[in-house]
């Protein structure tokens, strides 16, 4: 994940299987380019013994929102509605139990609707 993630600028081990990387505000393309890497590197099934395995990659993805964005920009404190690490880890974890639910192998973005 760290070298599949190099253009991130944090990669962590969350818990269990879950991991978590960072992406600066302006790079949402990247952060899908990222994902899409990750689920193809899984998609490639490898042998433990004689044994093959297959493993798959769910991903919950989430942005700041305008709102938070445009108060960041403007300079304004960090209490004016700026998205909390916790809180984007959250709407990652939500959007992730998405993606697992439509068949797993795959990534949402967090919507206000799940």
């Amino acid at each position: 994940l760290a070298d599949i993630g190099a253009g991130g600028l944090a990669a962590a081990r969350i818990g269990g299987d879950e991991f978590a990387l960072l992406f600066a505000n302006d790079d949402l393309q990247s952060a899908d380019i990222t994902r899409v890497a990750i689920e193809q590197a899984f998609r490639r099934e490898f042998h433990m013994g004689q044994s093959p395995v297959r493993v798959t990659a769910s991903a919950g993805i989430a942005v700041e929102d305008e709102a938070a964005v445009i108060a960041r920009v403007a300079g304004n404190s960090f209490e004016s509605g700026r998205s909390t690490l916790l809180e984007l880890l959250r709407r990652a974890d939500i959007a992730q139990y998405y993606a697992k639910s439509d068949g797993g192998s795959c990534g949402r973005f967090y919507t206000d609707a799940m």
